[in-house]
């Protein structure tokens, strides 16, 4: 059973790990315990959506922006995976901007 609710979210200069369990809050990256390869891909899908900010905050296509909820998708499953099942890992996906658990 799951005693953890974390949700993976793109944000404008932020770790795309939120505590969904109340607080609302960002996740302290050193906090959890996954791979270092999982880390460097969520760092980098964080990236991806800060160079939004270079373009006025708009996707440059929406062929862009679903390889980019794919891709946050995929995190989320690898995340759920690393933590195991006392975690409940949810998803914002950017495409209908809806939290979807997986």
């Amino acid at each position: 059973m799951a005693t953890h609710r974390l949700k993976v979210m793109a944000d404008y200069f932020a770790f795309p790990v939120w505590d969904a369990g109340g607080s609302e809050l960002g996740v302290l990256p050193d906090s959890l315990a996954v791979g270092d390869a999982l880390m460097s891909d969520l760092w980098r899908w964080a990236a991806e959506y800060d160079a939004l900010a270079d373009s006025m905050y708009s996707w440059p296509s929406p062929a862009r922006r679903n390889e980019f909820a794919e891709t946050g998708l995929t995190l989320a499953r690898r995340l759920q995976a690393e933590l195991g099942p006392t975690f409940e890992i949810l998803y914002f996906d950017c495409r209908s901007e809806e939290l979807c658990s997986l």
